[in-house]
């Protein structure tokens, strides 16, 4: 009996702890928003994201210096004739919405006219090969939580 009791506080606790982490994560710190800039002509930097560290350094880059009104990383995807086979060309960067009147609010993908954009809002998250909100991660993780513990 006393081991139950100590797993259901152990268990109460890691629920607790799980929400807490989950909305520090929601928290903006503020820093600048870093993107990785580069296109498919550099090694690694193509399709599969697969630069070397030093590479990964050279490439990263503080949109706030660039573009003072960038909101987010972008990862782009056109495909040019080469040949008679389509070639990808990717490029990778911060996404300045200066233009916009509209707040910016991501999503995963946007399919343009032969052209794949990719947005995110996370420091270097623009090196993912795909990039998945981390919003969703963090639901996701919640109600998973939630639903163990109802069900245990």
């Amino acid at each position: 009996m006393w081991s139950k009791r100590l797993f259901s506080i152990t268990y109460n606790m890691q629920s607790y702890i799980i929400v807490a982490v989950s909305f520090l994560c929601l928290i903006e710190i503020a820093s600048a928003l870093k993107c990785y800039n580069c296109t498919s002509d550099v090694q690694g930097c193509g399709t599969t994201f697969a630069l070397s560290s030093k590479d990964k350094k050279a490439y990263l880059v503080d949109c706030s210096k660039h573009f003072p009104k960038a909101v987010a990383c972008s990862k782009k995807v056109t495909y040019q004739q080469f040949n008679r086979e389509e070639i990808p060309v990717v490029t990778r960067g911060c996404y300045n919405d200066a233009s916009s009147k509209e707040p910016f609010t991501p999503k995963i993908c946007y399919d343009l006219n032969q052209m794949e954009a990719c947005y995110c809002t996370g420091d270097e998250c623009n090196g993912q090969g795909k990039i998945i909100p981390a919003m969703f991660l963090i639901l996701s993780a919640s109600v998973i939580s939630l639903l163990v513990k109802k069900f245990h």
